[in-house]
């Protein structure tokens, strides 16, 4: 129609005398060249670098319940592939401490653990209900557990 040969004509941008056919290599250059407008001599727009990958989140693979007033986290459930229990850490344990902080509840664990890295060696300090002498007690335990990520 009108428009391929007012484009690709004789007198057209892209014709040239070549009987309708376009020349290519014009073409590509008035497109792609120094001054087409895809062409180097326009700026080209900055591009965003990728967004980073969020980072790992630390990991320690316990759960835990409610304890009312006695300060510290009861573990409740252990994730039997997670750091904790590879560790030693025990259901019914009551986890004290982090690296000699006291813990009043999992908020304060979890303040702690935010500012820790993945691979990290820690030491959680535990009230572990046992029975010595037929006697049930609780000894205070310190396990040694290398944190996790997620």
């Amino acid at each position: 129609g009108k428009l391929l040969e007012d484009m690709f004509g004789e007198k057209g941008p892209f014709g040239g005398g070549q009987g309708g056919a376009p020349d290519m290599g014009k073409l590509l250059e008035d497109m792609f060249g120094e001054k087409g407008p895809f062409g180097g001599g326009q700026p080209q727009p900055e591009r965003e670098p990728p967004a980073a990958a969020p980072a790992p989140r630390v990991y320690l693979g316990l759960r835990a319940a409610p304890q009312g007033d006695l300060p510290g986290i009861l573990v409740e459930e252990l994730d039997p592939d997670g750091p904790a229990a590879a560790a030693g850490l025990r259901k019914g344990d009551l986890v004290t401490a982090i690296d000699g902080v006291k813990l009043a509840d999992m908020n304060e664990l979890g303040r702690e653990l935010g500012s820790m890295e993945p691979g990290q060696r820690v030491s959680l300090t535990v009230l572990r209900a046992m029975v010595q002498d037929s006697v049930p007690v609780q000894r205070r335990v310190v396990v040694d557990v290398q944190l996790g990520s997620r």
